[in-house]
C-alpha cells in the first residue's frame, strides 16, 4: 500500500483507544496525508478537524475480498447466516466501493463484534504490503 493509496481512504480511530489527545476514538475520518516511513498519518474528520496518528490507531475496511476470504476461512466457527450476510456485504462491497467501505466502518461503530469480519488494522495491511528487504 502506498502513501498515494491512502489518501482519501476512509478510516474508524480505534474504539479501543485508550491515549488519544484528539478525542477521536471510534469516530470516522479520512487520511489526508500519510507518511508511511514516519508511521504519520493525518485525518479529517466531518467537523474539517484534523488530527495525527500512527498506523496502529487506525482500523481501515477490508476489501470485498478479504471479507469473503474471511468468512471462507471461519466458516466452521461462524454461522450461514453470518457467511452470507458477509458475502452479500463483499458483493456490495465491490459494486459500490469506497462509499460501500464506509458503511462497514459505521456497521463497526454500531456492532463492534463485526470488528474481524469488515476491518483490518492500517498497521497489519501497511506490513503486508511492505516489500522485503534482501541482503543488508
Amino acid at each position: 500500500m502506498t502513501e498515494q493509496e491512502l489518501i482519501n481512504m476512509n478510516v474508524l480511530v480505534h474504539p479501543l483507544l485508550l491515549n488519544d489527545p484528539a478525542k477521536r476514538s471510534g469516530q470516522i475520518g479520512t487520511i489526508i496525508d500519510a507518511d508511511i516511513r514516519r508511521d504519520d498519518f493525518t485525518v479529517l474528520f466531518d467537523d474539517n478537524r484534523t488530527a495525527l496518528y500512527s498506523s496502529s490507531a487506525l482500523i481501515i475496511p477490508k476489501s470485498a475480498d478479504r471479507i469473503y476470504d474471511h468468512a471462507v476461512k471461519h466458516e466452521a466457527s461462524i454461522s450461514y447466516e453470518l457467511r452470507q450476510v458477509l458475502a452479500d456485504y463483499a458483493n456490495h462491497i465491490e459494486y459500490y466501493g469506497a462509499e460501500a467501505q464506509k458503511g462497514s466502518l459505521r456497521l463497526v461503530q454500531a456492532n463492534d463484534s463485526l470488528m474481524e469480519f469488515l476491518t483490518d488494522p492500517l498497521k497489519d495491511m501497511l506490513e503486508i504490503t511492505r516489500p522485503y528487504k534482501i541482503g543488508r
